[in-house]
């Protein structure tokens, strides 16, 4: 008898590859991960803010030259109804929601204007929900009615007026029975 103890098997010593079992364990972590993934591809896509498929639309346009402007309409991501105008391709201005100016009476809106190279001026706002009519008081002493308008596609609605004059002050907004629309 010899003093030395026999070396203790090992599990598949004298087995010439791995078995099947082997190979169950690997294809199982491969489909768990592969679960992991479509599953966090799904959490992503319903997560992710959707802008309804539409970017910026053009609301109006008009002038002609380097005085031809363009005023474009998108939601932001903070759901405001945004409004910015483009003068011979250039951004010029913009405004993000129906502001209200805080130091003037009932119904007046700040708007947004700007002068074009030929002296006329376009204002223009995103408008309350309420809104049917803009009354704009201009520098020369005369007033001018704006149709609002709303946008099919965003769901904004809004006014543009393009004029010889330039615009004194807030815009008062009407609502349909022409009185001065509250804020909120």
């Amino acid at each position: 008898m010899s003093d030395e103890e026999p070396a203790p098997s090992r599990p598949g010593a004298g087995r010439a590859g791995a078995s099947r079992r082997d190979y169950v364990g690997c294809g199982l972590w491969a489909l768990g991960f592969l679960l992991l993934v479509v599953v966090s591809f799904s959490i992503g896509v319903a997560l992710r803010p959707d802008s309804g498929g539409v970017d910026r639309v053009t609301l109006a346009s008009g002038g002609s030259g380097d005085s031809g402007w363009q005023l474009e309409g998108y939601v932001d991501d903070d759901r405001d109804h945004c409004l910015t105008l483009y003068v011979d391709g250039d951004e010029t201005t913009g405004q993000c929601g129906a502001t209200v100016d805080a130091g003037a009476e009932v119904g007046r809106y700040l708007i947004t204007s700007a002068p074009l190279p030929d002296g006329t001026t376009v204002a223009f706002a995103p408008l309350p929900r309420q809104a049917a009519t803009v009354v704009l008081d201009l520098t020369d002493g005369t007033t001018a009615t704006a149709e609002v308008r709303i946008s099919e596609t965003t769901d904004i609605r809004w006014f543009v007026h393009e004029t010889d004059s330039e615009i004194a002050g807030p815009a008062r907004v009407l609502d349909d029975a022409g009185e001065p629309l509250a804020p909120g």
